[in-house]
């Protein structure tokens, strides 16, 4: 009798289980600032990132996600985090992206950026790397003429 109510008990209490909700996750912290304005606001913040020239010198002020953070008031690791939940500002960070680097090629060909600066953000930033060619030894057309010519007596001596 005593195993029978133990299993009415059991049964009743999966049914209840069953019948209920999953607890809610409670967040933790303060409400996220992102909204749609923020996917908006790069727009602001890529026209006050241009370059200005005094004095013939180029003051460069290139964008960055540290420096959208700033513009923003956030930290770089709200961005990335923004960047996971929402499409929209993983486009806004990737334009982003893709203007600072445009900028990095064209300034740093011609001219106007450290070549030593460009360099080492395109490969921290944008995956870049330096390949090295090997060398190889290269002829003028008067050695290969004379190498031919080498080759040619070494051939008529052995016959």
């Amino acid at each position: 009798m005593e195993q029978v109510t133990q299993t009415k008990h059991i049964k009743k209490e999966r049914e209840r289980i069953k019948d209920c909700e999953p607890p809610r996750k409670n967040k933790i912290g303060r409400p996220s600032k992102y909204g749609p304005e923020i996917a908006d606001s790069i727009n602001k913040y890529l026209s006050k990132s241009q370059d200005q020239i005094f004095n013939g010198r180029t003051s460069v002020n290139l964008p960055s996600v540290e420096g959208f953070a700033l513009f923003l008031g956030v930290s770089r690791d709200t961005l990335y985090q923004w960047a996971k939940e929402h499409k929209e500002f993983s486009d806004t960070l990737g334009r982003l992206k893709a203007e600072q680097f445009t900028r990095l090629i064209n300034n740093g060909l011609a001219g106007n950026y450290s070549s030593v600066i460009t360099k080492l953000l395109l490969v921290t930033n944008h995956g870049m790397k330096e390949v090295k060619e090997e060398a190889h030894e290269c002829f003028s057309l008067k050695k290969l003429a004379e190498r031919a010519e080498a080759l040619q007596k070494s051939r008529a001596g052995d016959q």
